[in-house]
């Protein structure tokens, strides 16, 4: 991941929440091509959430729980490990660090979240985002959404 003031943040990528009984969410390809977007400049933050921590998670390790195939973590991305319902309190990879002292120190204070509507991961983000510093601007997945703004904060 390379600087950025403001970075791309995935919060609802995990296979639970992409995969429904009729197929793909609709919201699949427009976070496709966010995803690829976000590769191309600084790199994106994929959040991967413990299951139990808000209602209808998947399970911790079942199928449900890993990332969708179609958003895997590549090289040059941020894979943060939730195991509490505040993300930047998330473990990266390395284990010695939170999400939130890697955005401290690369100065970032400012995240484009990408995460489906009304989800309990997006209300989390949105809780705990002040607390460190951040402003958080929600990014339409829907097709169909328009923004008032191009770029509308949901949080300070």
């Amino acid at each position: 991941m390379t600087f950025a003031s403001r970075l791309p943040l995935f919060l609802t990528v995990q296979r639970h929440h992409l995969e429904t009984s009729a197929g793909d969410h609709p919201a699949l390809p427009l976070l496709r091509e966010r995803l690829q977007q976000a590769r191309s400049g600084s790199g994106a933050i994929l959040v991967q959430w413990d299951g139990g921590l808000f209602p209808g998670a998947a399970e911790t390790f079942s199928r449900g729980w890993v990332l969708h195939p179609d958003i895997r973590a590549e090289e040059g991305d941020l894979l943060v490990r939730a195991s509490s319902s505040d993300p930047f309190a998330g473990q990266l990879p390395e284990g010695d660090s939170t999400l939130a002292a890697h955005l401290q120190a690369l100065g970032c204070t400012e995240l484009d979240v990408l995460a489906l509507p009304g989800s309990p991961e997006l209300a989390a983000a949105q809780a705990h985002a002040a607390g460190y510093g951040l402003t958080l601007h929600l990014l339409p997945l829907k097709v169909t959404d328009t923004p008032a703004e191009p770029d509308h904060p949901s949080a300070h």
